[in-house]
């Protein structure tokens, strides 16, 4: 397989980054279109913040637990087939969702989409692990963290645009609709992979070959790849990542999903432009991981002590927001900005960074979706949770719970360090 995959053109590898960057954010954006019209749901079902942010729950809560039986499965499944029809079904599932006349059909149909996307960034990570050539997957690191933050900011533009215009369920059907021309396309990208595959393992078993098409590494034997590991190994590292991992998933989704409703409830914001505004929070976002990758390149190893130093503005800024957010409404949009960044950009590390430069490319999708798991855990918990604090004991409850997350992410980080060290 490495001869294969080293064989890979410049072209042909961007095309299928492309494809897989923007169906990832067209993901991204169609379970962030739920946050970011969360106002409109509050309103058309009359509905309180803790009934309505359960549907995000049971959506991280399935995607979750399938995530789990994803990493065990994974190298025993075909993930082309199985991508593209869960995706396909799941936009359908998101395009019903502003159409039900009662919470708990949504409840329904979010958990039935938790199930079908699970496979997403574990499937795309694990194409990508296969036929994107090791050194640039620092490169594709970057660009999934961007997406991820691109996707979530276009998700609040487009929500805000169509509440503007008096139209918000229109935004769920025009972004479930984008899911299919770009399932096709990357369907195409991998099958002509699938075919260059067996062109040349049909040409192996002739004995047709050129000398320079083969790298000293194709002589060592290698396993089926349909044949799965033996056990569940977890190290002591991916541990450590995929509780970080939920911890700022808390974090992340506990103060942007309602930052709407804090900017109009607090502030007197219009629907509008509470929703456009919170379209910063994970626009800036794709800068931290960009800036946090570019360290970690610099320091080497030293990816937990990265992550320990740079996530120490985060707890200055929680206390900051929980004694000044009363002040000024865009002072708080500015302090959350700040925090969003650091939140965003030391969990690219623990999520993206440190299993993408696994020496075994094969194991990158599981170690992913396993990390991936813990974060959907942590989505899971953060929009019931930060609605009922909200609800019970208004925003001064929320912004303890920032302060109360960063603390534990400085603590666990400093424990990965010292791991780092005893090595």
């Amino acid at each position: 397989m490495k001869r294969e995959k080293a064989a890979v053109g410049g072209k042909k590898t961007n095309a299928l980054i492309a494809a897989s960057l923007l169906l990832y954010m067209s993901t991204i954006c169609i379970k962030i279109l739920y946050s970011a019209e969360a106002v409109m749901l509050l309103s058309a079902l009359s509905e309180t913040k803790a009934r309505v942010g359960f549907g995000l729950t049971l959506y991280y809560l399935c995607y979750a637990v399938l995530q789990i039986v994803l990493y065990i499965v994974m190298p025993r499944l075909r993930m082309k087939p199985y991508l593209t029809v869960t995706l396909a079904l799941s936009a359908v599932g998101f395009a019903l969702v502003p159409f039900c006349g009662a919470l708990w059909q949504i409840w329904v149909l979010m958990g039935l989409m938790g199930f079908l996307q699970a496979g997403t960034v574990g499937g795309l990570m694990h194409f990508l692990g296969l036929y994107v050539p090791k050194e640039r997957m620092g490169a594709v690191c970057r660009y999934m963290a961007a997406g991820l933050a691109l996707g979530t900011a276009f998700a609040y533009v487009l929500g805000s645009l169509f509440v503007f215009l008096g139209a918000w369920r229109l935004s769920f059907v025009l972004m479930a609709a984008v899911h299919f021309p770009l399932l096709a396309w990357l369907w195409r990208l991998l099958s002509r992979e699938e075919r260059r595959e067996a062109r040349a393992d049909a040409a192996d078993a002739s004995g047709v070959g050129t000398p320079d098409s083969f790298t000293p590494e194709d002589t060592a034997p290698s396993a089926p790849p349909s044949v799965a590991p033996r056990g569940i190994r977890l190290p002591r590292a991916l541990l450590l990542c995929a509780l970080l991992a939920c911890i700022f998933s808390i974090a992340y989704y506990g103060l942007s999903g309602w930052f709407p409703t804090l900017l109009k409830e607090s502030f007197g914001f219009q629907d509008a432009y509470s929703v456009l505004l919170s379209a910063l929070l994970p626009l800036v976002s794709a800068v931290g991981p960009v800036a946090c990758f570019a360290l970690c390149d610099r320091r080497g190893r030293a990816h937990f002590q990265t992550g320990l130093w740079l996530y120490l503005p985060a707890v200055l800024l929680s206390l900051l927001m929980l004694l000044l957010y009363r002040l000024n409404g865009i002072l708080t949009l500015v302090m959350a900005v700040l925090l969003i960044l650091f939140v965003k950009g030391v969990s690219g590390i623990y999520a993206t960074y440190i299993p993408a430069h696994s020496k075994d490319k094969t194991a990158i999708g599981r170690s992913v979706a396993l990390i991936n798991a813990f974060s959907a855990l942590g989505a899971s918990v953060a929009p019931t949770l930060a609605g009922s604090i909200i609800d019970k004991g208004g925003y001064d409850g929320l912004f303890l719970l920032m302060l109360a997350l960063a603390l534990l992410t400085l603590l666990l980080s400093a424990l990965g360090a010292w791991t780092e060290r005893d090595k």
